[in-house]
């Protein structure tokens, strides 16, 4: 079932960015002048390249001077939370620490809570991880900080020698999940389904937070996950297949906006069609979100067609 669902969020993503091995000097390049540097801001985007592209850079030379130049930094305190996450050996890994700070920086969005309830479940503590989560489904907004990631790496990388016709392929393979199977949201959907079996306060506040994800969410990835956790807790109880059916229904009809997206618009899959993007279509994404941004481009596209 988990392989399963991995496999079927990972394919709901629009962007599918390639590595391009001739862009790996360039990369490295911008990586070490970044870390020569004393910009937080250049710090974090060499992060994220480095993931990105899975180069091989210390960790240590990635973070360590970054936490000294803005230890508050809400891009920098979610990217090491996510990798602490995996790699909770580092020196520099102090996860309650970068949690504490980061839901008090972003306390209007969902994710910082539900980030520090993936880390009380991975270290046993169920009931602070389900009070965390509780908090975060009460919140108006998700925000998993991909596209402030894109933004500040295009806004990071122009300021350099990178070439330009290059800036929007890096900055859209930053703004990635990457391997959904290790990403939060993915563990995300795996402790509610696995949780919620047995416990009703468990069921009850997932299928909470999956209502926040499917509609205060900014990523349609974040939007399908949202779908996922309320169908796959669900279907766990015969007396929930009215809610389940419901649900179903509402996947579908955004199921079906996301493929007239891909069939109407030419460049909405990025497969080397960065560049194409109407400037106005990341205008909007940044202030909108996604999934408005893609409606107002399929109106402006029927308009056009209308005209022609």
């Amino acid at each position: 079932m988990k392989t399963l669902i991995f496999i079927i969020c990972f394919f709901m993503s629009l962007f599918a960015v390639a590595k391009n091995e001739d862009d790996l000097p360039k990369l490295n390049s911008f990586i070490d002048e970044a870390l020569e540097s004393n910009s937080v801001n250049k710090h974090i985007v060499a992060g994220l390249i480095s993931k990105s592209y899975d180069l091989s850079y210390k960790n240590e030379q990635l973070y360590k001077k970054a936490l000294k130049l803005d230890p508050s930094n809400i891009l920098l305190l979610e990217q090491l939370v996510q990798h602490c996450h995996n790699e909770d050996g580092e020196s520099f890994c102090n996860q309650e620490k970068y949690l504490k700070k980061l839901q008090g920086l972003d306390s209007n969005n969902g994710l910082p809570f539900l980030l520090a309830s993936l880390y009380y479940s991975k270290k046993g503590n169920s009931s602070k991880a389900l009070k965390l989560l509780k908090i975060g489904a009460s919140k108006n907004n998700f925000d998993a900080y991909n596209w402030k990631n894109f933004e500040l790496t295009r806004k990071e990388l122009s300021r350099t020698k990178f070439p330009q016709d290059e800036v929007l392929v890096v900055a859209v393979k930053n703004a990635q999940v990457g391997d959904f199977a290790t990403n939060v949201l993915a563990e995300a959907m795996n402790l509610c389904v696995d949780k919620s079996k047995e416990n009703n306060s468990w069921k009850n506040t997932c299928i909470d937070y999956g209502e926040l994800m499917e509609i205060h969410s900014n990523m349609m990835l974040s939007t399908f996950v949202g779908f996922a956790i309320q169908r796959e807790i669900y279907k766990n109880q015969e007396q929930d297949s009215v809610y389940l059916e419901k649900v179903l229904h509402r996947r579908d009809v955004f199921h079906q906006f996301r493929l007239r997206v891909v069939e109407s618009l030419s460049w909405a899959s990025m497969l080397g069609f960065e560049n194409e993007v109407p400037n106005i279509f990341w205008k909007e994404l940044l202030h909108y979100g996604e999934r408005v941004a893609y409606q107002k481009a399929l109106d402006r596209s029927s308009a056009k067609g209308n005209d022609n």
